[in-house]
C-alpha cells in the first residue's frame, strides 16, 4: 500500500508554507512560471491547462485545490501576480496573459475568444497606470 504524502503542519495558527522540489512556495513558482511564459517564443507559450499540469507536478499533495471550479484557479494566481501580490506589491512590468494552444492572447475567464488589439492596449495601460501609482507610492513611503 503506497503512502500518502503527510499534510501540511500547522504552526500558530498558520500553516506551514509548501515548499516544491524546485524549492519554491506556491505563489514563488506561479510567478516564475508567469514571468517565463511571457518571455518565450509565441508558439512555445503554455496555456493555463499546461501551467496547471506544472503545478499540480511540482506540489502533487496539494493537486485536488487547483483546477477549474477547485479551490484555486491559475486565473487567480495571474491575477495576484498581476496585482503585486507576489512581488512585493508593486505588480510586474510586464503582466501575464492567458494564451491559447497557437500562442494568442485571449480573454482571462473562459478563453476562448482572442482579445482585440484594443482591448489588448486598453489593459497594457490600465496595468501601467497602476503600476506607475503603486511605485511612486512606495518610494514616497521609503523616502
Amino acid at each position: 500500500m503506497a503512502k500518502k504524502a503527510a499534510a501540511p503542519r500547522k504552526v500558530g495558527g498558520k500553516q506551514d508554507r509548501t515548499i516544491g522540489p524546485s524549492g519554491f512556495g506556491i505563489c514563488a513558482f506561479f510567478a516564475n512560471l508567469f514571468e517565463s511564459n511571457e518571455l518565450c517564443p509565441v508558439r512555445r507559450r503554455m496555456t493555463d491547462d499546461q501551467i496547471l499540469a506544472k503545478v499540480k507536478a511540482e506540489f502533487p499533495n496539494r493537486c485536488e485545490e487547483f483546477g477549474p471550479g477547485k479551490k484555486y484557479s491559475v486565473n487567480q494566481y495571474r491575477n495576484m501576480y498581476n496585482e503585486g501580490r507576489f512581488t512585493g506589491a508593486v505588480p510586474p512590468e510586464k503582466p501575464s496573459f492567458r494564451y491559447d494552444s497557437s500562442g494568442r492572447v485571449v480573454d482571462a475567464r473562459l478563453g476562448r475568444r482572442e482579445l482585440l488589439p484594443e482591448e489588448l492596449t486598453l489593459f497594457l495601460a490600465k496595468h501601467k497606470k497602476h503600476r506607475d501609482k503603486l511605485v511612486k507610492a512606495k518610494l514616497a513611503k521609503s523616502a
